[in-house]
Formats: C-alpha cells, sequence, structure tokens
C-alpha cells in the first residue's frame, strides 16, 4: 500500500499555537525558524513530569548536520536570519543525508521579508524586484513541498504557517503580492488554526479547520481522507496522529520503528 504523507500550510493570528502544532510533526524535525522564537521550544510539548518532551539541536546549514540531530525526538533548530539559510538547508535535505521525517517553516510571512530584505536591502521594492521575489519564494515552497518524494529519503510532513491579514472581511496569509492567494494551493491541506473557549467547560482549546469556508476562513482538503475522519475542523490537532489517520494499515513514524530513508 502507498504511504500517504502530508504537506500542511497552516494560518493563524500570533498566539494561536502554530508553532505548537509544526512541534507535533514526527522526529527527529527540522525546523527553519524565522520568528526568533526556537528558545521556548522545549516548553511548548512536555511530559507530565514537567520536563521538555524533545531534545533542542541548533545547526548553521554551512556546517555538517550535528550528530544529536538523529536523536528520536531531537527538534533541529535554523535560525533564519537572512534569506541565504533557507536554500543553504533545503540543499542538505535535497541530498537525502540527513535524519530528519519533517521538516517546518516557522512563518513564511518572516521568509518572504528576509526575501525582499535580501532584493532590496534599504531600498525600495521596483516592479521587477516583486516578480523575482514571487518566481523565487514560490519556488522554496514548492521545492519544500515536494520533499515528500524524495526518491531516497522523503520526508513524512512538511509543515508551513503563516501569519493572516483581513482582507474584505475574510482572513487571507500574511504575504505581500499575488502569493498570499495561491500559496495555500500548494499544499495537501491549507487550514486555519485557532483557539476558543469551551463554553461548556470554560477551557481554552485550539482547532484547525481544514476544509469548506467559515467565519471568513476559507479551508482546504485535498486528501479527502482527513475531512471524512474528522469533518470540517480537528479539536487539539495533531500532525503525527493526522498521519496515522492517512495510513491506517501503513507504517508510520508515529505507531512503528522505520529507518532513516525508508519508504
Amino acid at each position: 500500500m502507498t504511504e500517504r504523507r502530508l504537506t500542511l500550510f497552516v494560518q493563524g493570528d500570533p498566539g494561536a499555537g502554530k508553532s505548537w502544532l509544526g512541534n507535533t510533526a514526527p522526529k527527529p524535525m527540522l525546523l527553519l525558524d524565522a520568528e526568533g522564537r526556537s528558545e521556548y521550544l522545549a516548553d511548548l510539548n512536555k511530559d507530565p513530569s514537567g520536563m521538555a518532551a524533545q531534545h533542542i539541536v541548533h545547526w548553521d546549514p554551512r556546517d555538517p548536520i550535528p550528530a544529536e540531530s538523529s536523536e528520536p525526538d531531537a527538534v533541529t533548530v535554523v535560525e533564519v536570519q537572512d534569506f541565504n539559510a533557507i536554500p543553504l538547508a533545503y540543499k542538505w535535505l535535497q541530498s537525502g543525508q540527513h535524519p530528519f521525517r519533517s521538516v517546518g517553516i516557522d512563518s513564511i510571512t518572516e521568509v518572504q521579508q528576509r526575501l525582499i530584505d535580501r532584493i532590496a536591502g534599504t531600498d525600495q521594492m521596483r516592479t521587477q524586484d516583486w516578480g523575482e521575489a514571487l518566481r523565487e519564494l514560490e519556488k522554496v515552497v514548492r521545492d519544500f513541498r515536494d520533499l515528500r518524494k524524495h526518491p531516497t529519503n522523503p520526508l513524512w510532513a512538511v509543515v508551513v504557517a503563516c501569519g493572516t491579514k483581513d482582507k474584505a472581511g475574510s482572513e487571507a496569509a500574511l504575504l505581500q503580492g499575488q502569493l498570499a492567494d495561491r500559496i495555500g494551493y500548494h499544499f495537501d491541506v491549507m487550514g486555519y488554526l485557532g483557539k476558543r473557549v469551551n463554553k461548556s467547560t470554560g477551557d481554552r482549546e485550539r482547532y484547525l479547520i481544514i476544509d469548506g469556508y467559515r467565519d471568513g476562513v476559507t479551508a482546504k482538503d485535498n486528501t479527502h481522507h482527513l475531512s471524512h475522519h474528522y469533518g470540517e475542523e480537528i479539536l487539539y490537532p495533531n500532525i503525527s496522529e493526522m498521519l496515522n489517520v492517512l495510513n491506517p494499515q501503513t507504517s508510520t513514524p508515529t505507531n512503528t520503528e522505520t529507518t532513516e530513508g525508508s519508504n
């Protein structure tokens, strides 16, 4: 049976939990942190004793991947302080010589700003500059998405987070230019992550809208399997559990041990 892997584009307001959701992807994981929040990663998912449930490793992609990145609970962080870190990290992933089972980009909003900084510096963007930025960033999105089909070491999950902005009363991707309207359609799932208070219990709960249109949010589940299983939204979403839903009779990193580079 063919294994179903997952690419997820998740939008949400600040504080919705996009980093928390990304951290539920299979480990070892590579996180491209353009938001500068990696120091808080250890607090996102803790075991019942209160100890961090993952091992944080910092990596400069100009250097070899640290040995600790192979630990089964490792989250390897690349701090994206300039755009050049993105193609450097991709080169390692494209080589297949890495231990990672998933990759997250947090966030594509900040990655676009790093790209604009590289193109224009302190000057204003020209018309032709916007065309270059669109082509280059869309190529980044496609390249990382396609790592799920790598011939020797495919990733189980590719997760791209993005902020939101109001556009004519609807929630839209917080990106400049044409990419804002079409980025979500490059992915298996275009979702919206939110938080609300449960009126019955008073508890705060996270939810991920994965299909349909409501409350100004457009979501799309191109797998069809997830929306068939969960409905239009997932309460307390977990990417590893979503992979198990997609692969009920197949070995995934969350329900059995797999070897690096296995298909």
